[in-house]
C-alpha cells in the first residue's frame, strides 16, 4: 500500500477535510481514494506527553520519539536513563487513554532522539509489547551525515532488525538532505542516498508512506524496482 503525508491545508482536495483540525499537523491517506492511515501530531513527547483525541484516522497517532533539553537532540542525556526513563513515564501516561479510545500510537525513531537507533527501536518494542503503542520506521531518519558512506550497511541491518517486528506499523519511505550536518527529509528519489536500499523496504509488506512531493516520481521509483 502506498500512503501520502500531507499537511492538513490540502486535506480538502483529498476528501479528509473531516481531519484537518488539532492536533494533526498532517494526515496520512492513500495516494489515491481510500482511508487515512494516521495523523501525525507535531510534538516532543518527552516535554508533555502528545494529546490523545477521542477519535484519530485510522485509529493511528503518529509523532517523534523525542529528546531532552533544547534543539532537537543536542542533549547527551537524552540516549541515556533520563531519556529512557522519560520515554516509558510518556508511555505509562498515555497509554491508558489510548486504550480507552481504541488508539495506537505510533513513534518515528531518529538519530539524536531517545530511539535513535535500531537497537533502542528493538527494546522499546520489546518492553512495550502488547501496548496500544509501536513504530512508524523511516530508515533514513537513523542515519546522520557520518553513517552516509555506509549508508547500504546501516540499512540492511535495519531491513533485517525491524522489517519483520510486529509492532512496525508501516515505512516511512524518505531519503535525505544534509545542511550544515543537520538531516532533511526528502522525497525517494532526491538525496544523498541510493534509492534501492530504500526500495527494498517495499518488501517488507508493510504501508510505505512518502512525503507530498513529486509522489508519482517516487511511485516511478518503486515501480521501476520490482
Amino acid at each position: 500500500m502506498i500512503l501520502v503525508e500531507r499537511r492538513v491545508e490540502a486535506l480538502d482536495a483529498h476528501g479528509c477535510a473531516a481531519w484537518a483540525r488539532a492536533p494533526f499537523a498532517s494526515i496520512i491517506v492513500p495516494s489515491g481514494a481510500g482511508t487515512p492511515f494516521a495523523g501525525v501530531i507535531e510534538a516532543n513527547p518527552l516535554e508533555r506527553p502528545p494529546p490523545v483525541p477521542a477519535e484519530a484516522p485510522g485509529g493511528r497517532i503518529v509523532t517523534a520519539s523525542g529528546w531532552l533539553g533544547g534543539g532537537d537532540g543536542a542533549d547527551f542525556r537524552t540516549w541515556s536513563r533520563p531519556g529512557w526513563d522519560a520515554l516509558h513515564a510518556m508511555c505509562d501516561a498515555v497509554t491508558p487513554e489510548l486504550a480507552r479510545a481504541g488508539l495506537t500510537l505510533l513513534l518515528t525513531p531518529r538519530a539524536g532522539h531517545v530511539l535513535g537507533d535500531v537497537q533502542s527501536a528493538r527494546t522499546w518494542l520489546g518492553e512495550r509489547a502488547g501496548e496500544p503503542v509501536g513504530l512508524l520506521l523511516d530508515p533514513a531518519a537513523l542515519l546522520t551525515d557520518a553513517m552516509v558512506a555506509d549508508a547500504a550497511d546501516h540499512l540492511e541491518r535495519a531491513y533485517d532488525a525491524l522489517g519483520g517486528e510486529p509492532g512496525v506499523a508501516g515505512v516511512r519511505l524518505t531519503n535525505v538532505a544534509f545542511d550544515g550536518g543537520v538531516a532533511r527529509a526528502t522525497p525517494v528519489h532526491r538525496g544523498v542516498l541510493a534509492a534501492d536500499p530504500l526500495v527494498r523496504f517495499r518488501d517488507t509488506g508493510l504501508p510505505l508512506v512518502l512525503l507530498d512531493d513529486e509522489v508519482a516520481a517516487q511511485e516511478a521509483v518503486l515501480g521501476a524496482a520490482r
